[in-house]
């Protein structure tokens, strides 16, 4: 029981780095699209 407690904790790291990864991406992304576009300005 204890092994499998540790995999399902391991596997949810992995996911939130994987959404922390994702969340990257978008920031990155909307960073650019302020740079070519700066009329909307959103912090």
């Amino acid at each position: 029981m204890k092994v499998l407690i540790m995999l399902i904790i391991t596997n949810d790291i992995r996911h939130i780095r994987n959404m922390g990864a994702i969340n990257q991406g978008i920031c990155t992304v909307k960073r650019l699209m302020n740079k070519s576009f700066p009329i909307h300005e959103d912090k």
